[in-house]
């Protein structure tokens, strides 16, 4: 591994290193990321009890597709800094994964920047973390670093859920009031009590 700043990079001269990026990292019990190569190795899918497969990346096959026990779901994905990320989309197949009682793995070409673009924005979600969180979570089981342009669609996420979880006042409450200007702020000047 080669230290650049903070973020370790792979030295893609290292066959250990190739070795690993060929591996599947398990994020949660229902989650695992990985690249291509990983993905297309019915052996490494099975023994995880792999069920649905995201493919984060527009110029990839399904590469198990004959397998009849699979669930595939493909995003329109390039890793290019202006490509949109379509996390309601990528949410919604992981969600229904989960649902189905089964275990995703989303992988993109090489397995650091789509799909854990993707895979971070689910942790942050599910697990309620900030993107440099979340980030550091999905690092502890893999070597990622998506690209300055998911990096910062992920910090509007965080933004979008940060704000969706604030509370919220309306004629059906009864939460108090938010406190008022118009109350005494000294204590010596509220009325007695009786």
């Amino acid at each position: 591994m080669k230290v650049i700043g903070y973020k370790a990079m792979a030295d893609c001269n290292d066959l250990a290193s190739l070795r690993a990026r060929s591996e599947i990292a398990r994020i949660s019990d229902n989650v695992y990321l990985s690249n291509f190569f990983a993905a297309k190795c019915h052996a490494k899918i099975a023994a995880v009890g792999i069920t649905h497969i995201l493919v984060c990346a527009q110029e990839l096959p399904h590469a198990l597709a004959n397998d009849e026990r699979l669930t595939y779901e493909s995003l329109k994905l390039a890793d290019n800094p202006g490509a949109q990320l379509p996390l309601a989309q990528a949410l919604a197949f992981i969600a229904s994964s989960h649902a189905a009682g089964g275990r995703v793995l989303c992988h993109c070409a090489a397995g650091g920047s789509r799909s854990a673009a993707v895979v971070i924005a689910w942790v942050m979600q599910e697990r309620n973390l900030t993107y440099d969180e979340a980030l550091a979570a999905v690092r502890k089981q893999r070597s990622v670093q998506p690209n300055m342009g998911f990096e910062a669609q992920l910090r509007a996420w965080e933004k979008h859920l940060t704000a969706a979880a604030l509370p919220r006042l309306d004629a059906k409450s009864t939460a108090a009031p938010p406190p008022s200007h118009d109350l005494p702020v000294n204590v010596a000047e509220r009325e007695p009590a009786l």
